[in-house]
């Protein structure tokens, strides 16, 4: 099973906008040392959508060729516009002793069919061999999975979670209707604690690149059944992580906050670019 905190960090780009691999493993070095065990990488922030495929597979690369921890638990995020160009990265990760399971995201922009996102999603799953967390983000996306196309991709027994973005109704519904060992993330810190309430029973974190210790201890506080502690820890998590969650562009923020702790995040891809210094 999936750790129920997971990291979505950054890619690490230089001021050209190359990808810098190295970067981005010292990314998740720090986090490490921060307390993260659980890691997605080439996913949130929408920066996968950005890199080709040559440059996804010379981060995988670069993961395999690493000293990881033994105890780092590695998701590494697929997903694209050509479904030939997943089934590549899909083959590759295939082969990979770093990765620990695949979030299997739907692509932008195309608005898929209900019919057209099952015969997408079991391809590369079938193609990629690893645990799968689905991952559902309508406003990014243009597409929603529903409740039924997910339980039909969960039959699979290499479908082991989903990441929702959407509409929060749904993890009751679905609950009732997966019965296997099933875990449900929420995308982010917004609303953690009515998320908790309606069934999600995990996190993807953007802000756990920030304050790790607090997010993994709000999640383990609630799941102790100590909801008064994780109340606290929720409301000290939004004040800390109110300055990205009210920019007009979260990534770009959250990329300065990391390169002014020293961490090198490097800059955003164009169009998005960094606030100017203060």
């Amino acid at each position: 099973m999936l750790l129920n905190f997971n990291v979505a960090m950054p890619t690490a780009f230089d001021p050209d906008e190359s990808l810098n691999t190295g970067h981005t493993l010292k990314i998740m070095e720090k986090l490490y040392e921060k307390g993260a065990r659980s890691i997605l990488v080439c996913g949130s922030t929408g920066e996968q959508h950005s890199l080709a495929l040559d440059e996804k597979l010379l981060l995988l690369q670069a993961l395999e060729s690493a000293r990881l921890p033994d105890d780092l638990q590695l998701l590494f995020g697929v997903a694209s516009i050509r479904t030939t160009d997943v089934m590549s990265l899909a083959r590759a990760l295939s082969a990979t002793k770093s990765i620990a399971a695949i979030m299997l995201g739907f692509p932008p922009y195309l608005r898929l069919s209900q019919r057209e996102a099952i015969l997408y999603a079991r391809h590369i799953i079938a193609a990629a061999q690893k645990p799968v967390q689905l991952y559902n983000n309508p406003a990014r996306t243009g597409f929603d999975l529903s409740v039924e196309s997910t339980v039909s991709l969960a039959d699979d027994p290499l479908v082991i979670s989903l990441k929702e973005a959407g509409d929060i109704s749904k993890i009751r519904k679905l609950r009732q209707a997966i019965t296997k060992p099933f875990s449900y993330f929420m995308g982010g810190e917004a609303d953690m604690i009515v998320k908790l309430e309606a069934g999600f029973d995990a996190i993807s974190s953007i802000g756990g690149n920030l304050i790790p210790e607090a997010i993994r201890d709000m999640i383990n506080a609630w799941h102790a059944g100590d909801y008064q502690a994780a109340g606290k820890y929720n409301d000290a998590i939004m004040a800390a992580l109110a300055p990205i969650y009210r920019a007009d562009s979260l990534l770009p923020v959250l990329k300065m906050l990391l390169n002014e702790k020293g961490i090198p995040a490097g800059i955003c891809r164009r169009p998005l670019v960094l606030p100017d210094p203060a």
